[in-house]
């Protein structure tokens, strides 16, 4: 498994502790082709649907990286009418 890998299923994890912590249910997806990673629902009736990111940043001079839906995910929003969360972590 490559180090990437490793560090976005780390991620991952650490976002569904976080909403774990916020008394969400989370739900981790097993689809790779999946437009999100994570499902939290709350007993209030929230529901998030989460892609979780990475910080990044730029080696040359340091500024962070601004991370935005992909084509994917986009059409899946305007197809289901459901938004997608991103959550970056460090």
């Amino acid at each position: 498994m490559s180090e990437k890998s490793k560090k976005g299923i780390i991620m991952e994890y650490k976002a569904a502790v976080k909403y774990m912590q916020k008394n969400y249910y989370v739900f981790m997806s097993t689809d790779p082709q999946s437009p999100f990673d994570l499902v939290a629902v709350h007993p209030n009736g929230d529901i998030k649907l989460i892609d979780v990111k990475s910080e990044s940043y730029r080696k040359k001079d340091k500024t962070k990286i601004n991370r935005v839906l992909t084509k994917n995910q986009k059409q899946f929003k305007k197809s289901s009418g459901l938004n997608i969360h991103l959550e970056m972590l460090k």
